[in-house]
Parts: structure tokens; C-alpha cells; sequence
């Protein structure tokens, strides 16, 4: 399984041992989003995809925020500016992470952080593609927050990730 998964996302990946990381991650991230009750029929297709629910999106996801947090160098700011509502989004989801990790911790249910997961990096992906790239915007206090929240959702997700056994790449 993982062999041939592997095999598949080579392409992807920069490298042999990063195709070996994504594609663990992905089968891992595919089995732990089904619960207990459910039956698996393993799809390589849907485990593998680049977008959607999957391990490789999720990790991708990690990555472009990491690749950000690279470019933008961090800056003082004295103030919040009015924030855009996919930059309101992406915080109300960063800050569900704990009540998430509670239920699936209580639960035991890896597929609620599994849900979890994958709404913050679409959350994550909606304030990416909706807002100017934070390496360009030229208000002082606009930059410094989107960098401080780009580093709060790479941090959340990359808890996220390790916490259901995967890894956080800072390159894809």
C-alpha cells in the first residue's frame, strides 16, 4: 500500500523522502477519517488528491504557510487592523483547535481532529487565495497581522498533523 502510494505521489513531491512522508501521511490521514463504525474501501484517488479532504492537502497546506513564514520577515505593530472575514474565519477556526483535540481526545475518534484538520486548511486556503499575498501588502500593520496569523495557523496545524502521526513539512 504504501509502496505503491508512494509511487504516485512522486511526482509531487521534491524529493524520494518527501514522496515517502506524503504518502505515509496520506494513508494514514485517509484510514483516521473514518470511524469506527464505517467500512473502508481504500481509494487511492481520494487518499492522494492534492485538493480536498486528504493527507496531502493537509501537509501542502502546512507547507505554503511555512513558505510564507520564509518570505515575510516578521515586523513590529501596534495595532489590529479591521479584519477581512476570511482572516475573521481563519481565527475562529484556529481557535476551535482546543475544544476539537477535547472531543476527539474524549471520543477517542482520530476522524473528528481529521475534520478539524482539513476545515483549517480550507479555512486556511480561503484567506490565501481571497486576501493579497502578505509578502506584497504594503500596510505596515495589515502585514505584520496576516503574518502573525499565518504563524498561528501553521502552528495549529502542524499540532494537528503530529497529533494524528503525520508530519509537518516545511516543503512539498
Amino acid at each position: 500500500l504504501l509502496d505503491r502510494a508512494v509511487g504516485i505521489v512522486a511526482e509531487k513531491a521534491q524529493d524520494e523522502a518527501t514522496a515517502t512522508t506524503l504518502a505515509a501521511g496520506a494513508v494514514r490521514y485517509y484510514l483516521a477519517k473514518f470511524t469506527l463504525n464505517q467500512i473502508i474501501t481504500f481509494d487511492f484517488d481520494l487518499a492522494l488528491q492534492v485538493s480536498g479532504d486528504s493527507g496531502v492537502y493537509l501537509m501542502y497546506t502546512h507547507a505554503r504557510a511555512a513558505g510564507i513564514m520564509r518570505k515575510v520577515p516578521e515586523v513590529a505593530a501596534e495595532s489590529v487592523p479591521v479584519l477581512e472575514p476570511v482572516e475573521r474565519a481563519l481565527l475562529h477556526r484556529i481557535d476551535d483547535y482546543p475544544h476539537a483535540l477535547a472531543e476527539a481526545a474524549a471520543g477517542m475518534s482520530p476522524s473528528t481532529l481529521t475534520a478539524y484538520a482539513f476545515a483549517l486548511a480550507a479555512a486556511f486556503t480561503a484567506f490565501y487565495e481571497h486576501t493579497d499575498p502578505v509578502a506584497t501588502e504594503q500596510d505596515r500593520e495589515r502585514r505584520a497581522f496576516r503574518r502573525r496569523l499565518v504563524a498561528a495557523a501553521k502552528a495549529t496545524l502542524g499540532d494537528a498533523l503530529g497529533t494524528l502521526g503525520m508530519a509537518a513539512l516545511e516543503r512539498v
